[in-house]
C-alpha cells in the first residue's frame, strides 16, 4: 500500500497538525511535497523510499531518527448495507468515499 501524501505529511512535516513530536526536517518536507505532485504510485513509492531510507545519513532518514514508535495499531470494523458498493476499507481507518454508490 502506498500512503496518501497528505496522511504522511500531517504526521511528520514541520509544524503539521499531527506532528506530535515537533521534529522538523526541511529535507524530508521537500520530498513529501514532491509526493503530493505525483499521481503515479510507483513514483510516489520511490519518493517515500527516499524518506524512509535506513542507509541514509541520520538527518535524511525519517525512520533512522526513531522519534516516534507506535506500540499498537487499532483494528477498525466496518459494517455496510448490502446496497452499498465500491467501498474499500483502508488500514488507517479514514473513510474514503470516492466511488461509493448506494444501489436500489
Amino acid at each position: 500500500m502506498c500512503w496518501a501524501p497528505s496522511q504522511v505529511a500531517t504526521a511528520v512535516s514541520c509544524g503539521a497538525s499531527q506532528n506530535v513530536t515537533g521534529v522538523c526536517d526541511q529535507a524530508i518536507d521537500e520530498v513529501l511535497k514532491q509526493t503530493r505532485a505525483v499521481d503515479d504510485r510507483a513514483q510516489r513509492a520511490a519518493l517515500y523510499a527516499q524518506v524512509m531510507d535506513l542507509q541514509a545519513p541520520l538527518e535524511r532518514s525519517f525512520l533512522t531518527r526513531r522519534n516516534l514508535i507506535y506500540l499498537w495499531h487499532p483494528v477498525n470494523f466496518v459494517a455496510l448495507n448490502k446496497k452499498v458498493t465500491g467501498f474499500v476499507a483502508v488500514p488507517d481507518g479514514l473513510l474514503r468515499l470516492q466511488g461509493v454508490k448506494i444501489g436500489q
